[in-house]
């Protein structure tokens, strides 16, 4: 049993430690919760998983106007790209379950295009980022193929 733990929790750490990009903003922890949300529920719907892709995240970097914390999604051509902006409830550093998870569960939940670009069986690959903005956090993910 406890090798069993043991190889649960190694494994696991190996995973996060794969999920390295150049971009510092987002931490290799959130990238792997980002990853396992769009897995764990397209594994409900029977779809296979994804995989974390940093030119996906470095294109999905692209979209933010530091100028007024916009988000321009036209900048990206050829893939389908999911966004979402809120404001939160306080300031700090961006914590999965307060600021990321509520982005992916109103994608996911809306059973729409939103939808359709994190359940799509074709997708194998996928990769996202935050910025926040003042008080405004925007959540963006990019999937391939293109389309």
């Amino acid at each position: 049993m406890f090798a069993l733990i043991l190889f649960a929790c190694v494994g696991s750490l190996l995973a996060v430690a794969q999920l390295k990009c150049t971009n510092e903003n987002v931490s290799p922890e959130i990238r792997q919760q980002m990853l396992d949300f769009h897995n764990d529920h397209r594994h409900g719907e029977g779809k296979p998983p994804l995989e974390w892709d940093c030119e996906l995240e470095q294109k999905a970097e692209t979209v933010f106007e530091p100028e007024n914390g916009l988000v321009n999604t036209g900048k990206i051509k050829g893939h389908a790209v999911n966004d979402y902006a809120y404001l939160p409830p306080a300031a700090g550093e961006i914590k999965f379950n307060n600021d990321v998870k509520p982005a992916l569960e109103y994608w996911w939940s809306k059973k729409r295009a939103f939808y359709n670009n994190m359940a799509n069986g074709s997708n194998k690959k996928v990769g996202c980022t935050y910025q926040v903005f003042d008080y405004l956090v925007n959540v963006v993910c990019v999937y391939m193929p293109t389309l």
